[in-house]
């Protein structure tokens, strides 16, 4: 890894953040990937080494979103860091604190532990929940990176809450700091080809469908995207001069 820019991704061994490894082998980065825990680490790795047929050159730190233990080291000697670790449920909790503390302090170690290492760029997974998850705004009314989600509005959920707040906090932290770029990724509903044999949250609902456990077919749609284009889109904002202090859309359009 000695000759390659090293790139830390969190989450690895998640939907995005595994396709997100395959897109920076691929374009010769060296990745260090993050898991919670050691019996993990073969998980992840026969995972990657599955579908990358060459020597991977990937590293492994055991770092969790609620310590602050593993990630100076976790980050160490790394040029950018793709931070794409949060929790993303299958139901809603009854506590949003049980989603909304983890994904805002675990941005915070992150973000910190990259400052203290002298991480040119993190590139942060938030979400279209961070953008339009209150349906407060007219029926044709178009949203943007400008646009945020309305925590005053009673009826986002839990997940949304967490991706707006952990997203917000973020910002707040490398605007203080103004020695960091961050830019930021919001996909829509992610879809596309697993890289493994369980149905990850994301599709949950696709199976739901399909296997007729949803009594009937409610009237609503999303916003939907490849998962292989919002890891191309990762590496844009990680790679081009102009990403940083971004905050991008990722987005096929509606269904």
């Amino acid at each position: 890894m000695q000759n390659k820019s090293i790139v830390l991704v969190t989450g690895a061994s998640g939907f995005i953040g595994g396709h997100c490894v395959l897109a920076l082998l691929k374009k010769g980065y060296a990745v260090r990937a993050t898991v919670r825990s050691e019996s993990q680490i073969e998980k992840c790795k026969a995972l990657i080494n599955t579908h990358y047929p060459d020597r991977a050159d990937v590293e492994y730190a055991i770092a969790t979103l609620d310590s602050d233990r593993g990630w100076d080291a976790a980050v160490k000697g790394c040029e950018y860091i793709l931070h794409l670790a949060s929790p993303l449920p299958v139901q809603q909790p009854k506590n949003p604190n049980e989603l909304i503390i983890p994904a805002r302090d675990g941005a915070l170690r992150v973000l910190a532990a990259a400052i203290r290492a002298g991480v040119k760029r993190v590139v942060m997974t938030s979400s279209q929940a961070a953008v339009c998850g209150s349906p407060s705004m007219e029926k044709d009314y178009i949203y943007d990176e400008k646009d945020w989600t309305d925590l005053n509005n009673k009826t986002v959920t839990a997940y949304n809450q967490s991706k707006t707040i952990a997203e917000r906090a973020a910002w707040d932290f490398v605007n203080k700091e103004n020695s960091l770029e961050l830019a930021t990724v919001c996909p829509g509903l992610v879809c596309g080809p697993v890289l493994e044999a369980r149905v990850n949250a994301s599709l949950e609902f696709v199976k739901r469908f399909m296997d007729g456990s949803l009594p009937l077919i409610p009237p609503l749609g999303y916003e939907v995207v490849d998962v292989r284009d919002v890891a191309d889109l990762h590496l844009l904002a990680m790679e081009k001069p102009k990403g940083a202090g971004g905050r991008f859309m990722a987005s096929a359009g509606f269904m």
